[in-house]
Order: C-alpha cells, then sequence, then structure tokens
C-alpha cells in the first residue's frame, strides 16, 4: 500500500487538479486501505510489529512537506470553499 498510497497523495496535490473531484474510488489501494482500517485501526492488532514502508513514509514526509510549504509561502491565506462543511467552524 505505501508506494501507491504515496503516488496517489502525490497526484492529489498536483497544482493541475485544483476544482476537481479527487475522491479515492477506483484506486487499488482503497480496498487495502478499508481493511486496514476496519481491522486494525485503533484496535490490538494496531502495533509496532505492523510492516513499515520506510520509503514510502519517506516520500510521504516529502509530500507533506511540499504541501505546507506551498501553503506558507501563499499569497493569500487558505480559503474554504463556500460549500464546505468545515467552513462554518472557520467563522
Amino acid at each position: 500500500m505505501g508506494k501507491l498510497w504515496c503516488a496517489r497523495v502525490q497526484y492529489l496535490t498536483d497544482d493541475s487538479l485544483e476544482g476537481r473531484a479527487t475522491g479515492s474510488r477506483g484506486f487499488g489501494e482503497e480496498k487495502i486501505f478499508k481493511a486496514w482500517y476496519a481491522e486494525r485501526y485503533h484496535a490490538p492488532a494496531d502495533d509496532l510489529g505492523q510492516p513499515v514502508d520506510v520509503a514510502a513514509a519517506a516520500q510521504f514526509n516529502a509530500i507533506l512537506e511540499k504541501l505546507a510549504l506551498r501553503v506558507a509561502d501563499a499569497d493569500q491565506r487558505p480559503q474554504w470553499r463556500a460549500d464546505s462543511f468545515f467552513r462554518r467552524f472557520a467563522q
């Protein structure tokens, strides 16, 4: 799941996707993620014995760093879309 998931996150952070619906349905890792979330997340099986893809984790951190820098260096603060559920919490 690691490399595919990181590729998906990288795809979603691409500037050319602004304004598009970018849900994960149809991507192969969706089934893997849902199974992990249902069976392991915050469960007894969610422990340090799980395999970790260190290279994928490093790539994920690099993607998050790029995203954080883009937001911090932008000319304007991020704005919630008018139809966003979360917009009410920003007022």
